[in-house]
């Protein structure tokens, strides 16, 4: 924001304001600002001051970058978890504002605890509260704009990589036949230009601002990394990597498909990973040929294992996505033990992660599916199926990769 004072780097306060119970707590730290009354309500802002989070009567609620919030009750499971409408959302900023309001019009007759930081602290927290205060719905709806117009939107990142900086080399999804899979249908696929790639990353640094500081690690989206040539995708990684030098972003990250590694020498692959390109993300789904079919994935399970083992002896770690559900009752048995055969011809370790998603879908994959008479999967069953996937792959404690859950529904950017 042009002109005005600059954020305090670290600030720590704790004082009760007359007029209305309960102890605020101030946190400022490099990436977030947090603002507490006790522990029932928590507002957080990025290093900018747009809004990042709040919990309140036992509701957390998330806001991505888009303008839409999503709204979780902790203790309910899935069933606990939707989007706001925006007449939902706008209520919820004004309240979390009006809130900040109060705080700033009783900082003068406060009573600050022991322990601040910095002393005193009061013209630093003048400063921070109105930096908050400063985005206001017209503010935000900007915001709202420019994103769209940075990043069109941003459908999915791996759980891992959820607070990720986002650099698209490519849009789209240079396969986009998965029959169940809606995030890139919006985009054609592309890859993008030198001077494309410049502005988008000056574009980046100066629409993030401080907020950069709440972000770790560097994405490559958008879905098919390696489907650029090696002679065009080097000097762009080495260019995103010069753009970000920040520790926070030594690692790179980004998905591919079981073509994506043919299309790369081993030679090819160790220099990405000299660039820091460290960990891929790999929706394998299934180790059956069926299953696979049935979800239009490119290749045959065959062709993924020796994508990965590839990808592996050549200094790359990888995230591989399983999805919970797929071929419905009917291939369940066989989508398991295919899934764990394929799995374990991977030679996973603990540097690697597996997975598991919950099937989401309707479409061609739905039609499909009912054709054949296959069924589908509850929540519960197929809670039941990673647990048996996960009981026969090689135990955590000797040296198998990590498990995670991975829910899309999930996904705030």
């Amino acid at each position: 924001m042009e002109g005005a004072p600059p954020l305090p780097h670290r600030l720590r306060a704790n004082l009760r304001v007359p007029g209305h119970p309960g102890l605020w707590q101030v946190r400022r730290k490099p990436t977030t600002t947090s603002i507490a009354i006790d522990v029932s309500t928590v507002f957080t802002f990025d290093g900018e001051g747009r809004p990042w989070s709040t919990l309140l009567k036992g509701i957390h609620y998330r806001r991505g970058l888009d303008g839409g919030v999503r709204a979780r009750a902790a203790d309910e499971g899935p069933a606990g978890r939707r989007w706001l409408s925006p007449a939902e959302a706008l209520e919820l900023w004004e309240h979390v504002h009006s809130q900040v309001r109060l705080l700033l019009a009783g900082l003068e007759a406060a009573t600050f605890e022991a322990d601040q930081l910095p002393v005193p602290v009061g013209p630093e927290l003048d400063v921070l509260l109105r930096r908050v205060l400063s985005w206001d719905t017209p503010r935000l709806a900007g915001d709202v704009a420019e994103f769209a117009e940075l990043y069109t939107s941003v459908p999915i990142l791996p759980p891992d990589r959820y607070n990720a900086l986002l650099v698209q080399i490519t849009r789209g999804c240079a396969w986009n036949r998965c029959t169940f899979c809606h995030l890139y249908r919006d985009r054609p696929y592309e890859v993008r230009s030198r001077e494309g790639l410049d502005e988008h990353l000056a574009r980046i640094r100066a629409f993030f601002g401080q907020g950069l500081q709440a972000r770790r690690h560097l994405f490559l989206g958008d879905a098919n990394l390696l489907a650029v040539p090696a002679s065009r995708l080097l000097p762009m990684v080495a260019r995103v990597r010069a753009e970000f030098p920040e520790s926070a972003f030594r690692e790179l990250s980004a998905f591919t498909d079981v073509l994506g590694p043919s299309r790369h020498t081993d030679d090819d692959l160790r220099a990405l990973a000299g660039h820091g390109l460290q960990h891929i993300y790999f929706g394998l789904e299934s180790g059956s040929d069926d299953v696979r079919s049935l979800l239009g994935k490119a290749g045959d399970a065959a062709d993924a294992i020796a994508a990965v083992r590839r990808l592996r002896q050549c200094g790359l770690s990888v995230g591989m996505i399983i999805l919970l559900g797929a071929g419905g009752d009917g291939l369940a048995q066989e989508h398991a033990e295919e899934t764990v055969r394929a799995l374990s011809s991977m030679s996973l370790d603990s540097g690697d992660i597996v997975f598991f998603s919950p099937l989401r879908s309707g479409g061609r994959y739905q039609q499909q599916v009912q054709a054949r008479g296959l069924g589908s999967l509850s929540e519960a069953d197929m809670q039941k199926q990673r647990q048996t996937i996960e009981s026969l792959l090689t135990p955590r404690a000797d040296g198998g990769p990590r498990r995670a859950a991975y829910d899309v529904e999930d996904f705030v950017y």
